[in-house]
């Protein structure tokens, strides 16, 4: 007989099909019902990045089962990162805000029987970009949910915006039963692939006698490299911005406002609204880095933690903070010691840190 005070009930216990990699478990109490209840989204399939998972509100009946509600809006929906539980429209009852790669911020409406996709309604249909975590609180203090969404950063070869976005190109191009991924930004007015040659070739052999040389590859955009149908006929995704971006609720529309140029120095991967210096204003504690990535998109070290304060007219100015320490953090949380606060992170492949607020 075990002494843990921990019972194992199954691995997936509430029975999704679903062969992707789960992510970002949030609880909330979507019914009244006094218990709470369950999102979980899946992140990936794996070898098939970029291709849409789907997600899943799990209602709980007040004994430790959780039913899949039927919510189609969840089908295909993206690369889900994060998500959140809030009422962005009064009603009492808490609404989901969702963010992912390659997606817009998407909040779906709680009416109560089921969930309705109401993203356009906000006007936060044209937000895709990296998201890599979100929050949602009223940060302006105005009575209202805002949504603040880490993202990918300004500090990157990934060049994006509403007119010339990165994109990213799915599909099985030789036929050889693995999909192949083309992620390309624009330079000027034409979009070009950030593949290099070597690495396009290995994936597809066929375009080998395309490109014998280098020279051969050289500016050649995304429609000289692969036929009309094969770009038709991919999974095709776009990134309008990747700036950590907060989302002003104004009266039921919301306003992108980029944070300070500090905070896109690097990927944001973690965001702790906190009133650090006791004003009544919540500031702003971030957490990120990245360092595995390709050589030709170069390492995203640029600046694992922003302290934000946020001033009386509700913008943010940076604070002096430990500096770049040297990490990836991929969670902050806060925690109450005797009386005394602090701030305890997480690394990704290093040892917790654990700071006190002063």
């Amino acid at each position: 007989m075990s002494n843990s005070v921990f019972t194992f009930i199954r691995a997936n216990p509430f029975g999704l099909n679903d062969n992707g990699a789960l992510s970002t478990p949030t609880f909330a109490d979507i019914d009244h019902d006094g218990d709470q209840d369950l999102f979980v989204g899946v992140r990936l399939i794996p070898f098939n990045y970029g291709v849409p998972c789907n997600g899943y509100i799990l209602n709980n009946d007040g004994h430790g089962k959780f039913t899949p509600l039927p919510v189609p809006d969840l089908e295909h929906i993206g690369m889900i990162t994060d998500a959140a539980w809030a009422d962005i429209d009064g009603d009492k009852f808490e609404d989901l805000i969702i963010s992912g790669e390659w997606m817009t911020i998407i909040v779906l409406k709680n009416k109560k029987t089921n969930f309705k996709n109401i993203t356009k309604d906000l006007g936060l249909n044209h937000s895709n970009g990296l998201w890599q975590t979100v929050v949602a609180d009223d940060l302006d203090h105005d009575g209202d949910i805002d949504i603040l969404a880490g993202n990918w950063g300004l500090n990157t070869r990934i060049k994006s915006s509403q007119n010339h976005p990165a994109q990213l190109f799915i599909n099985d191009y030789d036929q050889n039963g693995t999909a192949e991924q083309i992620l390309t930004t624009f330079n000027g007015d034409k979009d070009y692939p950030l593949t290099l040659k070597q690495d396009l070739v290995v994936q597809m052999p066929l375009l080998k006698k395309k490109y014998l040389k280098y020279e051969d590859y050289k500016n050649q955009t995304i429609n000289d490299v692969f036929a009309p149908e094969q770009l038709k006929n991919a999974i095709h995704l776009i990134c309008n911005t990747t700036a950590t971006t907060l989302f002003i609720n104004d009266h039921g529309k919301f306003t992108p406002e980029a944070l300070p140029i500090v905070s896109q120095l690097s990927p944001v991967f973690t965001v702790l609204p906190m009133d650090l210096n006791h004003d009544g204003l919540q500031d702003l504690i971030l957490g990120g880095n990245f360092s595995a990535v390709k050589p030709e998109l170069g390492g995203c070290m640029g600046n694992a933690m922003t302290v934000l304060i946020q001033t009386k007219d509700h913008h943010f100015k940076t604070m002096n903070h430990p500096g770049n320490l040297g990490s990836e953090i991929r969670s902050i949380k806060p925690i109450r010691i005797k009386g005394t606060d602090y701030i305890m992170i997480a690394n990704n492949n290093a040892n917790a840190q654990v700071y006190a607020i002063q």
